[in-house]
């Protein structure tokens, strides 16, 4: 196991925190969709595929949610 260090946005730590979002899982959950993205096929699976639908639909779909305005304006 690794510690690791990154340098994130503060508008970014305050959206993450405020929705309880752990850190550890993010890193753990992104590295894992980049390495199915990239080919990985042992990453390539449905825990990952249905993580990533669910967070499409909460983000991109539900265009009531308010707190999800600035993740439509800002481009990643």
């Amino acid at each position: 196991m690794r510690v690791i260090s990154t340098t994130i946005s503060d508008d970014l730590h305050k959206y993450a925190k405020e929705n309880g979002i752990k850190w550890s899982e993010a890193l753990l959950v992104g590295t894992a969709i980049l390495l199915a993205e990239r080919g990985f096929e042992n990453y390539n699976n449905y825990l990952n595929k249905n993580r990533i639908k669910r967070i499409y639909e909460s983000i991109f779909k539900n265009e009531n949610n308010e707190k999800n305005e600035v993740f439509k304006s800002e481009s990643y």
